[in-house]
């Protein structure tokens, strides 16, 4: 099994549910050993022991890739704020030429993006995504960045582009406005890991050939260029159909029954609480894996659920279970049974325990 970083997929979904989808079918083997021949011919030409810069990184290898994967038509440097040079994202990704003849045809650079199917900001080789480098003119995080770029760029197209691309060469990432939460649902791949760069073979986790060859095809299926665009038949892109696979949640439904009853020892508790104002409910006549069980299942599908730890010998339950691993009733009078512990003897108990 092949370990994704970001929550935008699951990895269940990454490594079997992808396998189902046409669009998996699509790509023959012939297109990936030609990827697969380009991008080694790309990063062999890249210096990956040394130190390259970002203006380097950029140009010997980030948009070279960005061909390998179809991406041939595109601005660079445009300007996302009427006034200063604040907001101005490494590249705009257009479908075809016409697309971006339009966008030339708009006098101003942050209206060209409303043309565009995604955005590219690129940082130097081995640069940390998720915090700031220490080093001169590198004092924001690069994923802070483009959180700032796909806010703006959202209002300026009114919700028309919403995709963007973070890479340092080695580690690509894709991130998605429309997510719950946009820091954390991203989807991240280790290109260079799956390419067995030195370096970046991963040691003891070093993939298999077998493994190599799904995560290739994984990485051209999402960061792709016909991932990002309709067919005739259906005007929804890979991306969008993706995210409405049952399972590319973090918490799967089929899983959730396995939680209830782990939780409370075996028994059956009925649908799994989350919180007072959240608590599920079955409703009549609904299946086992239907979404009408859960209120507010698609809000919090891709939430972890919450723990309660009470002490080093008990197993942390979910909110919503007793102390005794029964379902908790609602708040007031009726919540304490006669004799049960208030919260001070309970307190010791656990300490008596420990």
């Amino acid at each position: 099994m092949v370990e994704f970083q970001g929550s935008l997929f699951s990895n269940d979904f990454l490594n079997e549910s992808i396998t189902r989808l046409p669009d998996w079918a699509a790509v023959n083997s012939g297109d990936m050993e030609t990827l697969h021949r380009k991008l080694n011919k790309i990063f062999d030409s890249f210096p990956t022991d040394k130190t390259p810069n970002e203006a380097q990184t950029e140009d010997d290898l980030i948009w070279k890739v960005l061909s390998a994967l179809g991406w041939t038509v595109f601005l660079r440097q445009q300007n996302l704020a009427p006034k200063g040079r604040d907001d101005v994202p490494d590249g705009l990704l257009f479908e075809d030429d016409a697309a971006k003849t339009q966008a030339n045809k708009t006098p101003k650079e942050w209206r060209r993006y409303e043309f565009g199917l995604a955005i590219v900001e690129s940082k130097r080789w081995n640069r940390p995504l998720d915090r700031r480098s220490g080093q001169q003119g590198e004092d924001t995080a690069p994923s802070t960045q483009m959180l700032r770029y796909l806010r703006r760029v959202e209002d300026l197209t009114t919700g028309k582009l919403r995709w963007g691309i973070l890479t340092n060469g080695g580690k690509w990432r894709l991130y998605y406005s429309g997510a719950r939460s946009v820091a954390e649902q991203f989807f991240e791949i280790d290109l260079a890991h799956v390419l067995g760069i030195e370096g970046h073979k991963g040691g003891l986790f070093a993939l298999d050939d077998k493994q190599r060859a799904h995560a290739l095809r994984v990485f051209y299926l999402i960061f792709g260029r016909r991932a990002f665009i309709g067919t005739v038949s259906d005007p929804r892109t890979f991306h969008q159909r993706a995210l409405e696979e049952p399972d590319r949640g973090l918490v799967q439904r089929q899983e959730l029954p396995h939680l209830e009853r782990h939780a409370s020892g075996g028994r059956d508790l009925g649908p799994l609480r989350t919180g007072r104002r959240h608590r599920a409910r079955a409703t009549k006549g609904g299946s086992a894996g239907d979404d009408r069980r859960f209120r507010g299942a698609r809000q919090h599908a891709g939430r972890r659920p919450r723990l309660l730890h009470r002490s080093p010998r008990v197993r942390p339950l979910p909110v919503g279970l007793d102390h005794r691993g029964r379902a908790a009733t609602d708040r007031g009078s009726r919540s304490r049974r006669r004799g049960a512990p208030g919260r001070d003897r309970a307190g010791r108990a656990r300490l008596a325990c420990g």
